[in-house]
């Protein structure tokens, strides 16, 4: 069902980015339905944008943002070790075994679902910089931002939302230790 639902979804993102003419509205869905007040169609995730303008044919794009939001999540959470001061082995060991967790893996035919929670841990990693960092402020405040913006933008709210009370009962934690 998941599958076939995307399929549908960013066959009609990717064509309209193709022809520059976004798809706003799904005329197969009931007798038409808003393609753009569905979040998980995600039209103005960036890199559906860039697909879409390369012209990638859908199956193959498909692909391709599996496994780059799983390398994505992978390097995410290496990036949060490596932040909150782990080691190189074990922040690669954490990456990796995220990257390919049962959960990521699971929800993939779900691609709105490994797309958003691949943030998660970016979001994470600039939060502990945030916090915990006395230099660079600016640059993990931006950092913040744009991954909890990418993060909305990959389209699936519920684990937006989670992610949002992650970084919020994560920050205040890493306060209460400071």
């Amino acid at each position: 069902d998941g599958v076939l639902q995307f399929w549908a979804w960013r066959s009609l993102m990717l064509e309209g980015w193709a022809t520059l003419d976004p798809a706003f509205w799904n005329p197969y869905q009931l007798m038409g339905a808003p393609l753009l007040a569905n979040s998980q169609s995600a039209i103005f995730y960036p890199p559906h944008i860039l697909l879409g303008l390369a012209r990638v044919p859908v199956g193959l794009a498909l692909n391709l943002l599996a496994w780059g939001h799983l390398v994505w999540a992978g390097l995410g959470v290496f990036f949060l070790c490596r932040t909150l001061g782990a080691g190189r082995w074990g922040s690669l060991f954490a990456g990796a075994s995220f990257a390919v967790s049962p959960f990521l893996l699971t929800w993939l035919p779900l691609a709105s679902v490994p797309t958003t929670v691949s943030w998660i841990p970016w979001c994470l990693a600039f939060t502990a910089g945030l916090i915990c960092s006395e230099e660079g402020w600016k640059r993990q405040t931006a950092g913040l931002a744009a991954s909890f913006g990418m993060m909305v933008l990959a389209g699936h709210l519920q684990f937006v939302f989670y992610g949002g009370l992650a970084v919020v009962l994560f920050g205040c934690v890493l306060l209460g230790f400071r």
